[in-house]
Formats: C-alpha cells, sequence, structure tokens
C-alpha cells in the first residue's frame, strides 16, 4: 500500500496510561489492507502518515479486543482471527464466513462471530463453533465468561447464553440493527441505528431509545456510560436520553480506560482525559 494511502480509523484499543492501538484500514476499491499502529502520546505533533506498523497486511481486520493477560486479538472480513498471545503474530482459519465481532470475556474466553451467524469460542483444542447458525449476521459481543455472554446483530436479534447448552433469542420490539453491546450490572445495554438502545437482562427490558442518531458503540466511562454517535459526535447516556458531549467529530468507535476515553472517526483518533480533547490525524 502506498505512503500516500487514505487511512480509515476503523477501531482501537486504549491502555491506562493513554497509549493507544488503532486499527487503520485502507482500500483501492478491490483489495483491503490494514495496519495496527501504535500512539503512544497523542500530544506529539497531530499531522503526518502512520507510525511503524506494529502489524499489517493484505487483509481487512474487522473489529479488535484485548485480554487480561495483554494479548491482542482481531478478527477479519475472511473469517481469520489474528493474535500475538504467543508473543508473535499469528492467522487462524477459524470460519468459511466473514468476521464482525470479537471480544475476551474477563474470564479468559475469546469469542468471536460475523456474517455465517454462528459463535465460536478458543480453548485448549482451537476455535470450535459454540452453537448453530443464528440466522443474523453478529455484529457485537460481550459478558462475563464462557457460559454468561450475549450476540446481538441484524433485525433486532439479541441471544444472551447463560450456563450450558444454546442462546435464548430475545424477542426486542425493533427491527434496527444492532452495533454493540455493554455489560451492565447483571445485565446488557444494546444499541443499533436510529438511536436504538435497550437496558435488561433475562425477559425484563427497557426501550431507552431517545434519539435518531445511529449508536455505534458503547463504554462505560467513570460512573457513565458514553457512546459513540457517528456524525452527532460524542454523547453520554442521562436520565432523560442521550446527551451529546461532543459534536466536533465523527465517532464510530470507543474505548475507555482509567481517566481517558478515545474516539475513533474517519482519519482521526481523538483522546480524552476529562478536561482536554486531543486529536492524531492520518490524513
Amino acid at each position: 500500500m502506498s505512503d500516500d494511502a487514505d487511512w480509515t480509523v476503523t477501531g482501537l484499543l486504549l491502555h491506562p496510561g493513554g497509549q493507544i492501538l488503532v486499527n487503520l484500514t485502507a482500500t483501492d476499491g478491490e483489495d483491503f489492507y490494514t495496519m495496527l499502529s501504535e500512539i503512544p502520546d497523542i500530544a506529539r505533533p497531530a499531522e503526518g502518515g502512520p507510525a511503524e506498523a506494529a502489524y499489517e497486511g493484505q487483509f481487512w481486520i474487522t473489529a479488535l479486543a484485548q485480554g487480561p493477560d495483554g494479548a491482542v486479538y482481531a478478527c477479519d472480513a475472511d473469517g481469520h482471527v489474528h493474535d500475538n498471545a504467543s508473543g508473535t503474530w499469528r492467522v487462524t482459519p477459524v470460519a468459511p464466513d466473514g468476521l464482525r465481532a470479537i471480544a475476551c470475556l474477563p474470564d479468559g474466553t475469546v469469542i468471536t462471530g460475523g456474517t455465517g451467524g454462528r459463535v465460536y469460542r478458543l480453548d485448549a483444542r482451537g476455535w470450535r463453533a459454540m452453537a448453530p447458525d443464528l440466522g443474523i449476521w453478529i455484529n457485537a459481543l460481550a459478558g462475563q465468561g464462557a457460559q454468561d455472554f450475549a450476540a446481538a446483530g441484524d433485525e433486532g436479534a439479541l441471544w444472551l447464553w447463560r450456563g450450558e447448552g444454546p442462546g435464548r433469542r430475545v424477542d426486542l420490539p425493533t427491527d434496527a440493527t444492532f452495533q454493540d453491546l455493554l455489560r451492565d450490572g447483571a445485565g446488557y445495554l444494546v444499541c443499533g441505528d436510529n438511536g436504538a438502545l435497550f437496558r435488561g437482562a433475562g425477559e425484563d427490558w427497557a426501550d431507552l431509545t431517545a434519539t435518531a442518531h445511529d449508536l455505534y458503540e458503547m463504554a462505560r466511562y467513570g460512573d457513565e456510560v458514553w457512546l459513540a454517535c457517528g456524525e452527532a459526535g460524542v454523547g453520554r447516556l442521562t436520565d432523560n436520553g442521550i446527551e451529546i458531549v461532543r459534536d466536533t467529530f465523527i465517532a464510530h468507535g470507543i474505548r475507555t480506560a482509567g481517566r481517558y476515553a478515545a474516539f475513533a472517526g474517519g482519519p482521526s483518533v481523538i483522546r480524552h482525559d476529562g478536561e482536554i480533547w486531543l486529536r492524531y490525524s492520518y490524513g
């Protein structure tokens, strides 16, 4: 990929010390190229091309996750999982379809899923399918462990796993495409297109939809839930709905760690420390 490629920030991971691992994607209309690049200090000059790549190749990484041990896992549009858990990067074929979501759960479990509608779990034997095809594109995964997690995707689909056995679909009054899941106490928040937002557990769910903005990702920041609201910017969840706290950039991704929040949008990464907003641009 040429040095003057148009890079898009399609995801990120955030360290409690403020360092950021950025998922950059470029395409010529046919092939995709991904570069994982580190920003050790976003306060340095903000313009210029990507820093030296931590990992790169001719593939499209669609989601990133980091385990409790610091290992990075990434899934791609060709059904592979990339990880550096062994100290060097390796690529493992997992699914015959594209993968769109990956999660490292608190108990160390790693799960992934995507366009084929199956959830795959990594165990001592490798990657294996946990359930039959759910009949949806899986866009988000979250949970506490191998027997306590959720998957969300197209057409208002939300599936819950508790204990052994197959997951159970929750019937929510929407056909919106869900984009993200966030563990919320004993339950979840799930958000998506056209402001779709629900909170609940088991059979008890509240419809919190109060905006027409598409909602892409969520993260807990201090004692609040903040959201990447696309062209509307960054919002926070209040008792009265979603309040926009910053509308000067597009936000499609969010990660939080310690006192920091970081956002992905277009060719830029933005980091907030509770007071100052800093931007690093790749274009």
